[in-house]
């Protein structure tokens, strides 16, 4: 098919967003061939280069999860992930504020608790 051979091309690109697009493109051929396989395959390995991105404190590369929208839990890696960026350049009363409206995602609420701590004994 087609489309199967331009999303191909657009994965050839190797950036997480083309990942994605290609990905949407699989999709949309109904689970031709392996095109459904490929569409999950593409979007882990974004998410999973993203948040292994995250634990390094690369949030460049982390803002790949932007674009996996719905996949997972990417909603609220991305809130994590600014959560962390504003604990990371200093603002850390937004950043408080921010793994307190995570709840219990990802030990968000403790993280939070350690922020705090961390200002109290300053």
């Amino acid at each position: 098919m087609v489309l199967y051979t331009r999303a191909a091309r657009v994965e050839s690109r190797n950036t997480p967003d083309q990942y994605v697009e290609a990905a949407g493109m699989y999709e949309k051929l109904n689970g031709f061939s392996d095109s459904a396989e490929k569409a999950e395959a593409l979007r882990n390995h974004v998410y999973t280069t993203a948040t292994a991105a995250l634990e390094a404190c690369d949030f460049e590369a982390a803002e790949a999860l932007f674009s996996l929208q719905d996949y997972k839990d990417s909603k609220e890696m991305v809130s994590y992930t600014l959560a962390a960026y504003q604990e990371h350049e200093g603002n850390r009363i937004e950043a408080v504020n921010q793994f307190y409206a995570l709840g219990d995602f990802n030990g968000s609420a403790e993280k939070a608790d350690q922020i705090l701590d961390a200002m109290l004994e300053e």
